[in-house]
């Protein structure tokens, strides 16, 4: 999950810097400080 994110990040950096576009880049979103996720993490953990 994270490395296609970091990878479409990168990759619409190196497009907006050639292209000389100027907006801004969409953060990573942080899905291990979601709740909803550290609880299915468990549950698998345990099952």
């Amino acid at each position: 999950m994270f490395t296609v994110e970091y990878s479409v990040r990168a990759a619409q950096m190196a497009v907006y810097q050639l292209m000389k576009i100027d907006r801004p880049v969409l953060p990573v979103t942080r899905h291990d400080k979601s709740l909803a996720v550290i609880f299915a993490t468990l549950q698998k953990a345990f099952a």
